[in-house]
């Protein structure tokens, strides 16, 4: 367990700003006087955090084979003083992000630079890491990767389609892939989807946000 990349959101779903959090209070969530608009900001960030420390910890067991995730000191349920059922804790996105995040066969999107020009290059790195709960190797795979409006929505683009080798149980197949983001996508935040299809099933779908500036900004 970490408690180093804790995000110690409340019962209102912000940050406590009397305590070691007022940092992040501050810069995720700002000082909006309204609890409800920080909240909206400080459960994203939680929620991404999430995301950023536990798949890493999962596919960096290519460094190190002892790695199979990590547990965050992180608050996932809004209640938890004087419940009387398990309804009543109501759960924080962090806690879906887990249950997408250590889903059994993970496919990781590795992106450093999410922030692009119509016609730039996405330097996109995969991991498919596999935690069968049968204990079983993963087959050759197909991947297809795809831009969609931010929420996933609707579909922008076709970006790449790729096949993969097969994954051993406890093991990680990583591929590199570089992808053209077309001039005529218009200013703005989109989701980079990735979706891993073996044989007819869906196994595993991951998304990562990209960012579309204008031309004009680099002039």
């Amino acid at each position: 367990a970490s408690e180093c990349v804790g995000a110690y959101t409340g019962p209102a779903g912000t940050f406590d700003l009397n305590g070691k959090q007022l940092c992040a209070a501050l810069m995720h969530g700002g000082t909006h006087a309204d609890t409800s608009h920080r909240a909206v900001s400080d459960l994203e960030y939680q929620r991404f955090l999430t995301k950023r420390v536990t798949e890493p910890m999962r596919w960096l067991r290519t460094v190190n084979r002892r790695l199979a995730g990590l547990a965050l000191f992180s608050p996932l349920f809004f209640n938890w003083n004087g419940v009387k059922s398990f309804d009543d804790m109501r759960p924080k996105p962090a806690l879906q992000q887990l249950v997408d995040s250590y889903s059994p066969i993970l496919l990781a999107i590795e992106l450093w630079q999410p922030q692009v020009f119509p016609g730039s290059i996405l330097n996109v790195t995969l991991h498919i890491v596999n935690d069968d709960d049968a204990g079983r190797s993963l087959e050759a795979c197909d991947v297809t990767l795809h831009l969609a409006t931010a929420d996933s929505s609707r579909l922008i683009s076709e970006l790449g389609y790729l096949h993969t080798d097969p994954t051993e149980y406890f093991g990680v197949t990583t591929v590199t892939v570089q992808l053209t983001v077309a001039n005529t996508v218009l200013y703005g935040d989109y989701s980079l989807t990735a979706t891993l299809q073996c044989g007819s099933a869906q196994v595993a779908q991951n998304h990562e946000p990209v960012f579309v500036a204008p031309l004009e900004w680099a002039q």
